[in-house]
């Protein structure tokens, strides 16, 4: 247990000092913003979700139940389950439900001949956070190795320097249709899979996820050919591809990457608040005939799955003392304050924060064998100062201002500023 008083001096102190970067000028925090430190008990994981991660996901679910009318809501990817039951508990009856949706199985599944280059162009390189080896993506793609005639060695990243060979390569004979067996595969168990949620090609659908790009709902609508909708916390300027297939894209904190600070924030260390909802399965990576969903290995520690719960626990009780006036209360005027939450938490994390939720595993999703990370794990050297910190990549961290703190950088605070900096640069 830890006295909850100093982490509320510092969270608050944090957040006044990024109002302006949240875009807070002249705008006043919702009411039920103030009660977000009642309740704390104290331990951490739990205080940690009542006032961090249950005002940004209670907020956001608020904002769902009023911008998406009656719609029946379905939550994709991982984070899924925890967002519908938000919606749900904020309801008072059952408005969301989870489907298996992954951008691996979605990406894949709307590989067809009409549109082979392009979707598979997306597949092996767009769609991709880190670059895979050919031999880990054919086997996602045919479930097979890489033919011996392929134009570069199984090992080779999959670079600009070699999408256009493989491509070429690929769009030809025996490997095209090996593709399209395998895509017509999960396309058929997906829409097994979405079957038995409801969702059968007669009503239009409305998907929850954290963002960024809307990449699962634009295959969605190329799949299905019908109307959907997208309510995300944050969007990127990706979501006009999405957007030009005819899909609906709404999102809370950022819209298309706009506010521009507060989107690179959140773009920058996606993979905090991504956890904070997570489950304990692997990602999807193919369904079954029967649309059974195929998981990848769950690569999180038990006692991290624990602690993930812990959180939810404290945003979903959160949610439930303040759910009259979180219904009555949030719209878009609530984002700023909500913003600097986020950004405080990223940018500027309490001792307790970084030791806490640093070692945090990330598991790497799209079905790649890139081992699971630290979030305040260092692929390199330490930095030396808060630009070295700052300058850091995602391949080399994917929380550099937790990083600093756990490293006792006498400058840790610097970091977040340096980020900022660098971020709105």
């Amino acid at each position: 247990m830890h006295d909850p008083s100093p982490l509320i001096g510092a969270i608050s102190a944090r957040e006044e000092k990024l109002a302006a970067a949240a875009g807070m000028q002249g705008t006043a925090a919702p009411g039920w913003l103030e009660k977000r430190f009642d309740g704390l008990t104290g331990e951490f994981f739990h205080d940690f979700g009542a006032c961090i991660a249950g005002p940004l996901l209670g907020g956001y679910a608020a904002w769902v139940l009023a911008k998406s009318g009656g719609a029946p809501l379905h939550g994709i990817m991982r984070e899924g389950r925890f967002l519908a039951r938000l919606v749900n508990s904020l309801a008072g009856e059952v408005r969301a439900q989870e489907v298996w949706l992954s951008r691996l199985t979605a990406m894949l599944a709307v590989i067809d001949g009409s549109n082979f280059d392009d979707t598979l162009r997306n597949f092996l390189l767009r769609g991709r956070i880190y670059p895979p080896a050919l031999q880990d993506a054919w086997q996602q793609l045919t479930g097979a190795p890489p033919p011996a005639d392929a134009p570069v060695a199984p090992e080779t990243a999959i670079g600009p320097g070699t999408i256009d060979a493989l491509v070429a390569w690929a769009s030809q004979g025996t490997q095209r249709q090996a593709v399209l067996d395998r895509s017509m595969s999960v396309r058929r168990g997906m829409l097994a899979h979405l079957a038995q949620a409801g969702i059968d090609g007669t009503e239009p659908i409305a998907l929850l996820d954290l963002g960024f790009a809307a990449s699962i709902q634009r295959c969605l609508q190329q799949i299905l050919q019908q109307e959907t909708s997208g309510f995300y916390l944050f969007t990127s300027p990706g979501i006009r591809f999405a957007e030009a297939e005819g899909a609906a894209v709404h999102g809370f904190l950022s819209h298309g990457g706009e506010p521009r600070l507060p989107a690179a924030v959140a773009a920058r260390t996606p993979e905090l608040l991504e956890l904070c909802c997570g489950v304990g399965e692997g990602s999807a990576v193919g369904y079954l005939t029967s649309g059974k969903v195929i998981h990848e290995p769950a690569r999180l520690p038990a006692a991290q799955i624990e602690q993930i719960r812990r959180v939810q626990e404290g945003a979903a009780a959160f949610v439930v003392r303040n759910r009259d006036a979180l219904r009555a209360g949030t719209d878009e005027s609530a984002a700023p304050a909500l913003r600097a939450i986020l950004m405080g938490a990223l940018l500027r994390p309490t001792p307790q924060e970084a030791r806490n939720l640093g070692p945090w595993v990330f598991d790497v999703n799209f079905g790649s064998n890139a081992a699971a990370r630290e979030l305040a794990g260092i692929a390199d050297a330490a930095p030396q100062n808060a630009a070295g910190y700052a300058a850091t990549t995602r391949a080399q961290c994917l929380w550099p201002a937790a990083a600093a703190v756990l490293a006792g950088a006498n400058d840790a605070d610097a970091v977040g500023t340096a980020l900022l900096d660098r971020l709105a640069g």
